[in-house]
């Protein structure tokens, strides 16, 4: 990762805009994994869920995951 790409989320994190339980070395790991690799396996995961899932929905998870994380309301 680029020095400047390392700061930046360093000092996103020093702000408070991302959660400080990131590791921001492995934050763009984290990101291509959630936005590439779904659509990598597209093939595999439109015959399971038989038409179920679209990339609308698909786009409104991967938001919501990046925007709130997996834990509820209450988790910690």
């Amino acid at each position: 990762m680029t020095l400047l790409l390392r700061n930046t989320l360093v000092d996103a994190q020093k702000r408070g805009a991302i959660s400080a339980d990131l590791d921001p070395r492995l934050l763009v790991v984290s990101l291509v994994g959630l936005t590439m690799f779904p659509l990598a396996a597209e093939h595999i995961w439109r015959r399971i869920f038989a038409g179920d899932i679209d990339r609308d929905v698909l786009l409104r998870h991967t938001l919501a995951l990046l925007d709130h994380g997996i834990g509820g309301l209450h988790a910690r």
